[in-house]
């Protein structure tokens, strides 16, 4: 469907100004997440019925790690993890998509994409987006999306991460 035009909102949040409400709000969608990427890692729950993060405080204690929460009509509705853990640069002031995760009600209407522009507009640098070769979805999303923001001014790098993952790196500079 085209772009809905319901009130958005995005809120970045880092070590500094994290409060413990966003960190539940934030723990919940990445359940939601975690749900619908074990289909391409095959992840199972913990004996609490949840997905493990193994990363997840860290978005609490280290300045580097920014999380984007996005909200419609004042509804959580997606969020975006930035570090700096690079494949392919190999550069402490690599900027990188860790997680990138929007609602089904709210796919395939822009939000993905005002979300992800909104990310690259506010933090200048060297991008790496880490995207999972049997997730096609996310490849077409990727691809789009730094296509039409780097003007096709990019590159793909196929590799295995360090799970084992093949997927390709998408690279550019803002």
């Amino acid at each position: 469907g085209g772009l809905l035009m319901d009130n958005y909102n995005i809120e970045t949040y880092d070590k500094y100004c994290i409060t413990d409400i966003v960190k539940i709000q934030i723990y919940r969608l990445l359940q939601f997440s975690e749900y619908d990427f074990s289909e391409y890692i095959g992840t199972d729950l913990n004996v609490y019925g949840e997905f493990e993060y193994e990363h997840y405080e860290d978005y609490f204690i280290d300045e580097k790690r920014k999380i984007y929460l996005l909200k419609i009509n004042n509804n959580l509705a997606g969020f975006a993890f930035i570090n700096n853990i690079s494949y392919q640069l190999n550069n402490d002031n690599t900027l990188c998509v860790a997680e990138f995760f929007i609602m089904k009600k709210y796919r395939k209407k822009g939000y993905g994409r005002i979300l992800a522009k909104y990310i690259f507009d506010t933090l200048n640098g060297k991008w790496e987006v880490f995207q999972m070769k049997n997730n096609t979805i996310a490849g077409v999303f990727w691809d789009n999306i730094i296509k039409d923001y780097t003007k096709d001014n990019y590159k793909v790098i196929e590799l295995e991460n360090e799970d084992g993952n093949i997927g390709n790196v998408f690279l550019f500079e803002n």
